[in-house]
């Protein structure tokens, strides 16, 4: 079986981590020739160590001096008679005589935003016109698979569920024997959508409360540390910036140990096609504490905490549950790790293999 991967459009990100899987699962499909297509450098020199131990993976550069847009309009000329058996893409409609396999991942694709730039437009058209011709559209979430159809009338050919895998690194053996009982976690980016507003608000509600408790909120993701100065300003406002700590992107061993050290993680997103974030903090043996928005109950299911989007006393009011009650802790710990063992990455490759192999 001859496979080409589009990844032109991608960057180093949640569409990376689902690539990523997808190849390692493709490689394990005896005699299938996997060839993954990059734009972007810095995805090209993630996908190194992989592309070095696999002889039946092959990058193709595509366009990487040009820009995503360019490289956007060259995919809608360049693989129409390719040879591929299965062209895999992630978000966009490839035209190709080639089998066209699309997994969405990007819930604002079927979202009307306020703001609306043209290149979420865009985005937009082209997430509907790939649910519509594709051979196979696969979603993150039943949730995403919904707004989809809502957004399509209905039409979306070729349905199916994915759920991407949790990768090994946030896997540990037992929990940890030395969580700071004040030791908050965040792992965000500075996306509008992401509302980490609220949850400096309920730090300084927490800070107000309980103040025999040295609460400190620990601040991982976005592309660089230097990114979070306008969060470090709002926290200044709110009197709470000597309890912050912006770490910006962590490596997956050294956040999972983060994870594993904390009292838990909180994350009031409200828009998420899928909340991989707790479920990593779950398969860390950490806690977590969510918004009810969009897939965030689809994601963590009843092992963990669920609190109304927006909603600061609820947020200080879930971690104070925790922080009092050890055996409620402990309970969720269990609960989150028998969840995140459902989304092991094994799961992810077998389903994928499945769609491919029909």
């Amino acid at each position: 079986m001859n496979i080409g991967v589009y990844a032109g459009s991608l960057r180093p990100g949640g569409g990376l981590t689902a690539l990523k899987q997808m190849l390692g699962g493709l490689i394990e499909i005896p005699d299938a020739q996997v060839t993954v297509v990059t734009g972007a450098a810095d995805v090209s020199a993630a996908l190194q160590p992989l592309l070095a131990a696999e002889e039946r993976l092959t990058e193709q550069r595509f366009h990487p001096q040009a820009g995503a847009f360019r490289r956007y309009l060259a995919s809608k000329r360049a693989f129409r008679d390719s040879d591929f058996d299965w062209l895999i893409s992630v978000n966009y409609h490839i035209p190709t005589r080639a089998r066209l396999l699309v997994y969405h991942l990007n819930l604002l694709s079927f979202e009307r935003g306020v703001r609306d730039s043209l290149g979420a437009r865009i985005k937009r058209w082209d997430a509907r016109r790939a649910c519509r011709l594709a051979q196979c559209n696969l979603f993150e979430s039943q949730y995403l698979l919904e707004r989809a159809k809502q957004a399509t009338q209905q039409r979306v050919a070729h349905p199916g569920l994915l759920y991407l895998g949790v990768h090994e690194d946030f896997y540990r053996s037992a929990p940890c024997d030395e969580v700071d009982p004040g030791a908050l976690l965040l792992v965000s980016s500075m996306q509008e959508h992401k509302d980490n507003p609220t949850i400096l608000r309920m730090l300084a509600r927490l800070r107000q409360d309980r103040p025999e408790v040295a609460w400190r909120l620990s601040v991982a993701g976005g592309q660089s540390a230097e990114q979070w100065a306008p969060f470090r300003q709002q926290a200044a406002e709110l009197g709470v910036a000597d309890a912050l700590e912006i770490l910006g992107p962590l490596p997956k061993p050294e956040l999972s140990e983060r994870m594993a050290r904390s009292a838990c993680l909180v994350t009031a997103s409200r828009v998420e096609s899928f909340c991989m974030v707790a479920l990593e903090a779950m398969a860390s043996y950490c806690p977590a504490v969510v918004t009810d928005a969009t897939s965030m109950p689809e994601s963590v299911g009843d092992a963990a905490a669920i609190v109304s989007a927006g909603d600061d006393r609820g947020f200080a009011a879930a971690v104070l549950a925790l922080h009092d009650d050890p055996a409620e802790r402990s309970r969720r710990l269990e609960l989150g790790r028998q969840r995140a063992d459902n989304f092991g990455p094994r799961a992810f490759r077998e389903q994928l293999r499945g769609y491919l192999e029909q």
